[in-house]
């Protein structure tokens, strides 16, 4: 029997108590989560070919120095082959079809609302890693 793959979720959002709540629950059924406030911190290690990337990104649109749209141009250009299956999840208070359209376009999978339901969290989480458990 093969071992199941562990879950990896990266978390960007500038709240402190949006990227600890997702940490928590997401730990309390299984994933393993990390977060970073900043993009311009986590970015640098995404770009090297040896880093292991996260199966989901949670990724909020404004951020400081880089917004959510810049982060998701910047792993595409650097990562390619990476970004093509990793599950980019938008999560912002910004609830406009341009928004919606925009990231799409830049290769997220979902875009949900602030605020969340972590049961809503979790469950995109187990639709879109599902196969990794196959």
């Amino acid at each position: 029997m093969q071992t199941p793959v562990p879950i990896r979720v990266l978390v960007i959002d500038k709240s402190l108590v949006v990227c600890k709540v997702l940490q928590i629950g997401l730990q309390r059924v299984g994933y393993h989560v990390a977060y970073s406030l900043d993009p311009r911190v986590i970015l640098p290690y995404l770009r090297r070919e040896n880093t292991l990337w996260p199966h989901v990104l949670f990724l909020e649109l404004l951020l400081p120095g880089l917004d959510g749209f810049e982060v998701l141009e910047e792993l595409n250009a650097h990562r390619p082959e990476a970004f093509k299956d990793l599950t980019c999840i938008i999560i912002s208070r910004r609830d406009h079809p341009l928004y919606r359209q925009e990231a799409r376009s830049l290769g997220a999978k979902e875009y949900v609302l602030k605020p969340f339901s972590l049961d809503e969290i979790i469950a995109l989480v187990q639709r879109h890693t599902a196969s990794l458990h196959e």
